[in-house]
């Protein structure tokens, strides 16, 4: 699999301290985020800061493999050391844009298309 990981935004500020967020290199724990986003944004969000913030995932919750209950985790724990939801969520909407760009390419969805028309509708008639 040859594809880019997206390069970090510019810092930002959460409970004053500076979030440089670095790219998750883990290809299992993107794709376990970008499957938590269809169920809830805000805690997959929360749970690609956790792993694209060294500082964080260093000192915070460990991630165990579940992203919805990671999320929880992170927010609780940001939370508790004085960091504003707002701030929490504005941040970690950047994570998860370094997280999930890029895991299908537009020439793999060009070409799970061109798949899927070419399959027909299965019928056998």
């Amino acid at each position: 699999m040859d594809q880019e990981i997206a390069q970090p935004p510019m810092p930002r500020k959460l409970g004053g301290a500076a979030v440089q967020l670095a790219p998750i290199k883990s290809y299992a724990e993107r794709w376990d985020i970008a499957a938590a986003a269809g169920v809830n944004v805000t805690r997959a969000a929360a749970a690609a800061l956790g792993l694209a913030w060294p500082r964080l995932r260093k000192m915070g919750p460990a991630y165990r493999g579940d992203a919805i209950a990671y999320g929880g985790e992170v927010i609780d724990y940001l939370i508790e050391h004085g960091s504003p939801y707002g701030e929490i969520v504005a941040v970690a909407v950047d994570a998860l844009r370094l997280a999930t760009d890029g895991l299908i390419t537009e020439s793999e969805v060009k070409e799970r298309a061109d798949f899927s028309e070419a399959s027909g509708d299965g019928s056998t008639s």
